[in-house]
């Protein structure tokens, strides 16, 4: 129960585009003033499900992300960010 509400597939490209947007959503709404760092954790943490070709790459690219352009853009949000 749940994995429909709650799980994004990685079989099309709007399904990527999909994942970017909801990625970067987070992002904002974890950079909003007086957001509780609970809040903030549970908008950055990220869970990857799938060893194949796809998610591998998947994973490889969020981990980029997080240790290069948050860390140099977002520097104080880049410790809550987990993957």
């Amino acid at each position: 129960p749940g994995v429909r509400q709650h799980c994004y597939f990685l079989r099309e490209v709007s399904d990527a585009r999909d994942i970017r947007t909801r990625v970067l959503r987070n992002l904002a709404l974890a950079t909003l003033p007086g957001a509780p760092d609970h809040e903030k954790a549970r908008l950055l943490h990220s869970v990857v499900v799938g060893g194949g070709p796809i998610g591998t790459e998947f994973l490889g690219e969020l981990i980029d992300f997080k240790n290069q352009t948050i860390a140099n853009h977002f520097p104080r949000l880049q410790p809550l960010v987990k993957v």
